[in-house]
C-alpha cells in the first residue's frame, strides 16, 4: 500500500502506541523471566484508507488521492510478551474496528539468534501476520521491558504538550460559544473569561487542579472529576489506549470532539453556571415572563422531572454576578439574592 499516512495521526498514534507498550511492560517487569527467551512488542495500529465517511481529513492534497488513517489493533493479553525459547511456539491474537474496516487475526512468532531487531510481517492488507524477535538472555530481558517503560513514560510527556495547545484552542471557542449564549442580547460581549481567567482553566485541564477538587456547582455537589486525581490530559490518554475507544470514530475526530466539550464545560464550570442554565436563560428569552416566580413556574411545568427552585434559577440566569445576562426588571430581584434572600428562597 502506497498511500501516506496523516501526518498529525501518524505522529501521536506512534506516541499512544509507546504509551501502549510501556504499560503493557511495566505489567511483566516482576512476572518469572525465561533463562532465554524474546520481548515481543505487538503493533498498536495498522493504517487503511477508510471504509466510512472521515470529511476531508483523508485528502491528500498533494497527489489528489487519499491518506491511510489508523485502525487500532486490540491484542489479547497486551501488546508486550515475553516468549519462551524454550517453549511451544508462540501465537499471539488479536481483533481490529474501526473506519469500516472489521476483523481478526494470528500473529506467529520465531525467536532468531542472530536477528539484531524485531521485524514484523504483514500481509497484502497491511495486517500483522509474522514476528521474527532476537533471542535474549534473562538480564537482558528485563532491560528490555525496563526500556519500553521508560519509552512509555516519555512518549506520555510528549502527548501532554501535543494537547496542549489543543487545550487553549478548544477554550478560545468554548468562550466565544458560551459567550453568545449568556450574553444573546449583548453583542459586544465576545467571551465571559479574560485571558488571564482562561489560562487557569486550561491549567488545571492540563496540570490539575491545586486543589485537588473540582469546583462545587451552585447546587453544592462536586463535578465527578473530583473523586480523580488525574488531571483530564491523563485521562484522555489513557482513553486512548482502548482500542475500542475508536471503533467508530478516527482518533482526530475523537480527540478534537472531546477536547471541544470538556473545554466548554470546564468553563462553564469556572463560571459556575449550572446545568439548566441554558434551558432556563433561552425560556426567559422566548417567553414573556415578569418575574423570577413565572420563570420557575414555566420551567417546572416544562420539565416536571428536573423541577429548579428559585434560587437555582437565580443562579442560571446570573452566572457571572452579571446583571447583563438578566432583563432590567428582574434585576432587582438578582440583588436581594446575593443577601439572605439568597438562601431563603
Amino acid at each position: 500500500m502506497n498511500a501516506k499516512r496523516h501526518t498529525w495521526l501518524d505522529g501521536t498514534c506512534e506516541l499512544i502506541a509507546a504509551v501502549r507498550h510501556g504499560r503493557d511492560a511495566a505489567a511483566l517487569l516482576d512476572a518469572p523471566t525465561p533463562a532465554a527467551g524474546a520481548v515481543v512488542v505487538c503493533e498498536a495500529w495498522m493504517w487503511r484508507i477508510a471504509a466510512i465517511s472521515v470529511g476531508r481529513k483523508d485528502r491528500d492534497t498533494d497527489t489528489g488521492g487519499r491518506l491511510q488513517l489508523p485502525v487500532g489493533l486490540d491484542w489479547t493479553e497486551g501488546t508486550v510478551h515475553v516468549v519462551d525459547a524454550d517453549g511451544d511456539p508462540a501465537s499471539l491474537h488479536f481483533v481490529f474496528a474501526g473506519l469500516g474496516h472489521t476483523g481478526t487475526g494470528t500473529v506467529t512468532v520465531r525467536i532468531d539468534p542472530l536477528a539484531d531487531e524485531q521485524l514484523t510481517d504483514h500481509d497484502a492488507h497491511g495486517t500483522p501476520a509474522r514476528i521474527t524477535a532476537p533471542r535474549l538472555r534473562r538480564r537482558d530481558l528485563q532491560a528490555r521491558l525496563r526500556d519500553l517503560v521508560e519509552a512509555g513514560q516519555t512518549a506520555r510527556w510528549y502527548l501532554r504538550e501535543r494537547f496542549e495547545p489543543m487545550v487553549t484552542g478548544a477554550l478560545v471557542r468554548a468562550n466565544g460559544i458560551v459567550a453568545a449564549e449568556v450574553f444573546a442580547e449583548d453583542a459586544e460581549r465576545r467571551h465571559v473569561l479574560d485571558t488571564e481567567s482562561l489560562q487557569t482553566v486550561a491549567t488545571r485541564m492540563t496540570l490539575g487542579d491545586s486543589r485537588d477538587t473540582a469546583p462545587e456547582t451552585p447546587t453544592g455537589r462536586a463535578h465527578p472529576a473530583a473523586t480523580d486525581k488525574r488531571t483530564y490530559i491523563d485521562r484522555l490518554i489513557d482513553r486512548c489506549l482502548i482500542p475500542a475507544t475508536f471503533s467508530g470514530v478516527d482518533p482526530l475526530m475523537y480527540i478534537s470532539r472531546d477536547l471541544n466539550r470538556t473545554a466548554e464545560h470546564r468553563l462553564r464550570e469556572h463560571i459556575c453556571d449550572p446545568r439548566h442554565g441554558r434551558i432556563v436563560r433561552r425560556m426567559l428569552r422566548e417567553r414573556e415572563l415578569n418575574s423570577i416566580d413565572d420563570l420557575v413556574a414555566a420551567y417546572n411545568e416544562t420539565y416536571p422531572s428536573r423541577r429548579i427552585s428559585r434560587t437555582a434559577a437565580l443562579a442560571a440566569l446570573n452566572p457571572m454576578s452579571t446583571p447583563q445576562v438578566i432583563p432590567s426588571d428582574m434585576s432587582r430581584e438578582v440583588d436581594r439574592a446575593t443577601s439572605s434572600t439568597w438562601e431563603a428562597a
